[in-house]
């Protein structure tokens, strides 16, 4: 994006910056990715004009912040096979697969097969950034009681 912010001191009263971005393009401003940034990792700019100006030049500290490397991750959500539903033992289950990667859910629309053995052959799409330090969990879940499913 090659954005610049500057903000003055004294209205910042966090130990901490955190940069959030989303995709505007979908209905609820879908979230991609965060990076929290420690406030004295920032480096400092002083007026030019300020009498402390030729002094603060040496002491200033720069770092170089990478952007992320971010990966599409396409999960291809197929079957599930052999379900234990608990409750009702005589009722097919309606479900659908929740998958987690991080703060971001998808989820499958509800199996056609209202069976034990579901078929789904959908896709679900996340941007995941490196390095990958969070696990995509999957979760199958009966829709008449939102209960998960082993």
């Amino acid at each position: 994006w090659n954005q610049v912010f500057a903000f003055t001191k004294d209205r910042i009263q966090s130990l901490s910056v955190e940069i959030t971005v989303r995709e505007k393009e979908f209905v609820n401003d879908e979230f991609i990715g965060k990076i929290a940034i420690d406030m004295s990792d920032i480096p400092t700019r002083v007026p030019p004009d300020s009498p402390l100006a030729p002094q603060c030049i040496t002491n200033t500290r720069s770092k170089v912040y990478l952007s992320p490397r971010l990966w599409y991750l396409r999960v291809n959500i197929i079957e599930a096979q052999d379900l234990v539903v608990p409750g009702d033992k005589n009722r097919n289950p309606e479900v659908y697969v929740k998958a987690a990667l991080g703060n971001v859910k998808l989820r499958t629309r509800v199996s056609a097969d209202k069976s034990l053995n579901p078929r789904w052959n959908e896709d679900l799409m996340f941007v995941a950034v490196e390095p990958f330090y969070d696990h995509l969990v999957l979760t199958v879940v009966d829709k008449n009681n939102e209960e998960e499913i082993s």
